[in-house]
């Protein structure tokens, strides 16, 4: 059997990225990656170029000396080149989360072009722009300044999610705005004295409702 090279990829959270942040992408874009394959990457080596989970699969396989199957879409690519010290072609990097997550994340879409990254909100429409370069927290949202850049990076993404036949959740028609600033308010006590000690008092109905939207979650066949 012939000896292939072992990679290990392991994503750290770094400062101050991971911090206070939601699950919208305002982490995916600063997620370093070690890498270990001996025999292919040179000891001590980095790249700044970004990449996303999607290119771990065709990574892999090259590893392995497998060929991609030519049967299967391929989204991502192999990152050996800039294992190797080589480049990769510029790209735009995509993500669509259409569903609440149970760390505060809300259904959204995102774009980085570059240094910039656009996160479109599916709830309320709103887009938020942000320049990574020069403010890697994510805390100066730029749309208004930047309009005509963020315009055209949102029709780039609707382009993206209409090609990729995007599923979108939809208004739950048992919505109650109420029962949300009920529920916001809990937690933001649980986050100030820590976990209660006593069962939430917040009824289960209520709890059920505080979402607008009702979240699609990606069909895997």
């Amino acid at each position: 059997m012939a000896e292939f090279p072992r990679a290990m990829l392991m994503p750290h959270p770094t400062s101050p990225c991971a911090a206070e942040k939601d699950a919208n992408g305002k982490v995916v874009s600063r997620e370093p990656f070690y890498i270990k394959a001996p025999g292919v990457i040179k000891d001590g080596s980095t790249s700044s170029t970004p990449v996303s989970g999607i290119d771990w699969y065709p990574t892999l396989l090259e590893l392995c000396n497998i060929t991609l199957p030519q049967e299967q879409a391929i989204d991502g690519v192999s990152l050996v080149p800039l294992l190797q010290g080589e480049k990769i072609k510029a790209r735009p990097l995509f993500w669509h989360y259409p569903h609440y997550g149970n760390q505060g994340g809300e259904p959204s879409s995102i774009i980085m072009e570059g240094n910039w990254k656009l996160i479109h909100y599916h709830e309320d429409g709103r887009d938020e722009l942000y320049n990574l370069l020069e403010d890697v927290g994510e805390q100066n949202e730029l749309s208004s300044s930047e309009s005509t850049r963020a315009k055209q990076m949102r029709v780039r993404l609707d382009q993206w999610l209409r090609q990729t036949n995007a599923k979108f959740p939809t208004e739950d028609p048992a919505f109650d705005a109420s029962k949300r600033s009920v529920s916001m308010e809990a937690d933001q006590d649980t986050a100030k004295s820590g976990p209660r000690k006593t069962a939430c008092t917040i009824p289960e109905s209520q709890l059920q409702t505080k979402q607008r939207l009702v979240g699609k979650l990606p069909r895997i066949n």
